[in-house]
């Protein structure tokens, strides 16, 4: 088995991103109306496969005739009143099941996908045709390209975890809050606004992203002013700077997404390269061109990526987040140990924060300090792997070789791993060499 040694905090953003890291947690998502192909015709046609790179554009209402007014769709009454704490819990371990049985179909069954639309076109008039068609793009994104659900399983499947973290009253709904992480330390966390439908069963009909900073309605609500505004002339008239911009450049814009999702980071990074500045400091094109630069691996083109959302949105949730890698390569431990803190306060604690703790301790050599947040890990999530392992890197770099044996011992009641394992293992040569290891494989050998 790999030895899984974690001592950095978000630095495995950059050689995870391609699996689902940064993709999920922020692109992912804000590209979601942009990745159908076989959309229906209609209105919606020439704007469907970039309409979802529209960003910072205000709501508004779209006059003219043949239009149907959209109202809010319950997004201002809060659920709380009638989706108890249980109903909650219950969605998400059903949420949770269904990621974990790797079934799609049931997943699907817990999103309300109709809801999350009528949020997202709250305060628009629009054509029937044009939001159907514009809908209808979105729900087969869902229903046969599997957004959302297939970077979630991918993600569990590399040995990462979707877990409900807890369940909380947030602006008068009820919401169960998931973190989602990668193997090695991907993090992110998502909070899914639970609704009782109709027909008795639950759903979600919104979900947060805390690395986008926003909710996915939010995201969605911009591209549909896209398409509101590429088929009426008078609202496009009205959008200014930025946001006209963004839609005289949807061609090179889609064209970066496009990069993007394919994996050619640099070639997105030169389309961005090209864009006007304007454009460049828009959320959603400054968040796809730290996707790219996070999935490039290279230092230099990340730290700036990072410097322009924080200079862009510094009262973003989302650069607050990434700040904490920004902070860590800098070498500003306090301020990236204050972002940890405001990551804790926004999900209402998490066991696995200790971790992140633990990597700012190790990096500046404090044992004492890495220690403290290891055992807070364990002690505060008994299951959770990463707190072990951290535990054993500390006794292990402390060359507390006896201690080492036993947090391993104590990892194997939830991830099995043996003497072996540990041979050739990159930073444990000298634990191998000794006498504590050696006590440790030939009780293993007198066993078998």
């Amino acid at each position: 088995m790999p030895i899984h040694v974690v001592l950095r905090a978000f630095g495995h953003v950059r050689s995870h991103g391609a699996g689902c890291g940064i993709g999920l947690l922020c692109l992912g998502l804000v590209l979601l109306g942009g990745c159908d192909r076989s959309a229906p015709q209609g209105a919606a046609d020439s704007v469907s496969g970039t309409s979802s790179s529209i960003a910072d554009l205000a709501g508004g209402s779209v006059p003219g005739d043949g239009t149907q007014a959209v109202g809010n769709s319950g997004s201002k009454v809060g659920t709380a009143g009638v989706i108890s704490e249980a109903d909650a819990e219950e969605f998400a371990q059903l949420l949770r099941a269904a990621v974990q049985n790797n079934d799609q179909a049931a997943f699907l069954r817990m999103l309300d996908i109709d809801g999350l639309l009528e949020r997202s076109w709250s305060g628009l008039a629009i054509s029937s045709s044009a939001k159907q068609a514009f809908n209808g793009g979105v729900k087969t994104s869902f229903i046969e390209q599997g957004a959302l659900f297939r970077d979630i399983r991918q993600a569990v499947e590399q040995g990462g975890s979707f877990e409900p973290l807890r369940i909380r009253e947030r602006d008068g709904d009820r919401t169960a809050i998931f973190r989602l992480l990668l193997n090695g330390g991907g993090l992110n966390y998502q909070e899914f606004r639970v609704i009782r439908r109709p027909d008795g069963s639950l759903a979600a009909d919104d979900v947060h992203i805390l690395l986008s900073g926003e909710w996915m309605s939010e995201t969605l609500h911009r591209s549909c002013i896209a398409v509101a505004a590429e088929l009426d002339r008078g609202l496009f008239d009205k959008l200014t700077g930025k946001r006209q911009l963004l839609m005289k450049h949807m061609e090179e814009v889609g064209r970066m997404v496009t990069a993007e999702r394919q994996g050619n980071s640099a070639e997105a990074l030169r389309i961005y390269a090209t864009l006007p500045a304007g454009l460049q400091s828009d959320k959603n094109v400054l968040l796809m061109r730290f996707r790219a630069a996070s999935n490039l691996n290279q230092d230099g083109p990340y730290m700036e990526a990072m410097a322009d959302v924080r200079k862009h949105l510094p009262n973003d949730p989302c650069a607050s987040f990434l700040s904490i890698d920004y902070h860590l390569m800098r070498g500003e431990f306090d301020e990236a140990m204050a972002g940890v803190e405001q990551v804790d306060a926004s999900v209402g604690g998490d066991a696995y924060l200790h971790v992140l703790r633990a990597s700012l301790h190790a990096e500046q050599d404090d044992l004492d300090g890495m220690r403290a947040a290891g055992l807070a890990a364990v002690e505060g999530e008994p299951t959770l792997v990463d707190g072990y392992w951290t535990m054993i890197n500390c006794e292990n770099l402390a060359e507390n070789y006896d201690e080492v044996v036993r947090w391993i011992k104590a990892l194997s009641v939830h991830d099995p791993h043996e003497a072996i394992d540990f041979i050739g293992a990159d930073g444990f040569e000298d634990f191998v060499a000794s006498d504590a290891f050696q006590q440790w494989r030939q009780s293993e050998l007198n066993l078998n």
